[in-house]
C-alpha cells in the first residue's frame, strides 16, 4: 500500500479533536505561516487555523463515526456543522477573503 494511502486511511479513522490536531499539524508543515487556533479556553468560533497573514481561514471537522446513521444523515451533519461554523465566523468583525473547510467524512 502506498504511503499516501496509509496516511489517508489513518486520517479517516480519526474523529473530533484528534482529527483537528492532525490536520492542523499537517497544514503547519505544508503552508508557510499557518497558525492553528486553540479552542480552549475561549473557543475558536469555528475557525481552526489561518494563513496568508490572516487572509485564509481553515475549518476542520472530524465527525464521530456513528454506525446507526445513514450516509445521508452523516452528510447532513457535516453540512450543518460547517453552516454553523460559517455563521459564527461571519459575525466576527474582520475581513474574510478565503475559507477552506476540511472534513474526514466518507460519503
Amino acid at each position: 500500500m502506498a504511503l499516501v494511502q496509509e496516511y489517508a486511511e489513518s486520517l479517516a479513522a480519526l474523529t473530533g479533536d484528534e482529527f483537528q490536531r492532525e490536520v492542523c499539524a499537517r497544514l503547519q508543515t505544508a503552508i508557510l505561516g499557518f497558525q492553528s487556533i486553540p479552542s480552549r479556553p475561549q473557543g475558536d468560533a469555528g475557525l481552526d487555523g489561518f494563513s496568508h497573514n490572516g487572509e485564509r481561514g481553515y475549518c476542520c471537522y472530524g465527525p464521530e463515526h456513528d454506525a446507526f446513521k445513514t450516509n445521508k444523515q452523516r452528510e447532513n451533519a457535516i453540512v450543518d456543522k460547517f453552516k454553523s461554523d460559517l455563521r459564527r465566523l461571519c459575525e466576527l468583525d474582520f475581513e474574510k477573503k478565503n475559507l477552506v473547510c476540511i472534513n474526514n467524512a466518507e460519503t
